[in-house]
């Protein structure tokens, strides 16, 4: 007639599991952008001839990732969903602690000011949970990289005019 303690004690947390996903179900729909609740880490610097950007993106299929250059907004777009096995999922009795944010994202991530950059040249690797993004710059006819440089207001350009 009456259920075990310990079984009571696991259809309350099975419950109270099923509660929380569909409130959270429900914040995701109500939140501002698909990067609201999950933001990679991303790094970016410059080498000689490139304007690198990493983006931490571990744990995410390797096809499940698109990236667009916006030139005149100096900003590339890294998108993504990172999927949760259902194996992982299921017969879990308690969360004890929940970090890993799984589904879609969205990152915009700010390039450095009048980078000259070659768009049909962008490469970009997925190994070891790191997205490599590496965005060559512009050369001139004369094979020498094209740069810019800002004096006060007025900026200099030692790029090839025919080339814009």
């Amino acid at each position: 007639m009456f259920k075990d303690y310990d079984e009571i004690i696991r259809e309350m947390e099975r419950e109270m599991q099923r509660l929380a996903d569909q409130a959270f179900a429900g914040l995701v729909k109500l939140s501002e952008g698909p990067d609201r609740f999950w933001r990679p880490r991303a790094d970016v610097y410059e080498t000689a001839d490139h304007i690198l950007v990493v983006v931490e993106v571990a744990g995410l299929d390797k096809n499940r990732y698109q990236i667009s250059l916006d030139i005149e907004e100096n900003s590339l777009v890294v998108k993504g969903n990172r999927v949760e096995m259902p194996s992982d999922r299921t017969g879990r009795l308690r969360c004890h602690q929940i970090e890993i944010y799984f589904g879609a994202f969205e990152r915009t991530i700010s390039l450095p000011e009048g980078a000259p950059i070659d768009r049909d040249g962008v490469e970009a690797t997925y190994k070891d949970g790191l997205l490599r993004v590496a965005l060559p710059r512009r050369r001139t006819p004369a094979g020498q990289l094209a740069a810019r440089q800002k004096r006060g207001d007025s900026e200099i350009s030692t790029e090839d005019p025919s080339e814009d």
